[in-house]
């Protein structure tokens, strides 16, 4: 038979002796009451230790969503700045100055270029901006002007495009759009497809 009961109520536990009638210590209460401390102990550490459990999950969620609400505010910002020089380059003025050799493509959306005298080993391409390829100046792998992709409002001017005397651009003059095309008479162009050359003398059309 036992002596002693536990009753837990919210964060404490009343233990109480129930030995009618005089409530006597004997070695076999002393016996349960140290049974009864040790289980109250016990179920303490056991709920202590679950709520810094609980409370370990919460900081470490909390953190993980702290980090990754800056991992996204720095992908957004990198974005951005990638967004940014995305558009600073297509619509950038690319010129070539006397002697500058590039070895690959020149590309942009709708900014100028310009060659100076200058070597370009890779094409040029564009869609929107404006191409001279100024005297003396040497361009292989073709040039290229694509069409706009998407909606535009109204009709945009034609790229105008020169190709000034004794320049050579190796490779096919493709133009997938509407252009103004002036080609030197001392040039060497290969074949032209999308547009008809106006033939100009002297340095300018």
């Amino acid at each position: 038979m036992s002596f002693v009961r536990i009753d837990t109520r919210d964060e404490v536990a009343l233990l109480t002796i129930d030995r009618p009638k005089a409530n006597a210590f004997s070695p076999e209460l002393v016996s349960e009451l140290s049974a009864a401390f040790v289980e109250v102990e016990t179920a303490r550490a056991t709920a202590a230790s679950a709520a810094s459990a609980v409370a370990d999950k919460r900081a470490e969620a909390a953190t993980r969503a702290r980090e990754s609400a800056a991992d996204r505010e720095r992908l957004s910002a990198a974005g951005r700045e990638e967004a940014e020089w995305r558009k600073r380059r297509e619509n950038a003025e690319e010129r070539l100055a006397q002697g500058a050799e590039v070895g690959g493509r020149a590309s942009n959306v709708n900014g100028r270029i310009t060659l100076d005298a200058a070597h370009i080993g890779g094409g040029i391409e564009t869609v929107s901006g404006d191409v001279e390829i100024g005297a003396n100046s040497r361009v292989e792998g073709g040039l290229l002007v694509d069409k706009p992709h998407g909606f535009s409002w109204g009709k945009s001017k034609n790229p105008r495009v020169v190709i000034g005397p004794h320049a050579v651009v190796d490779g096919t003059l493709e133009f997938r759009r509407d252009v103004d095309l002036y080609v030197s008479d001392t040039a060497k162009v290969g074949t032209i497809t999308g547009a008809t050359a106006n033939k100009f003398s002297g340095d300018h059309p």
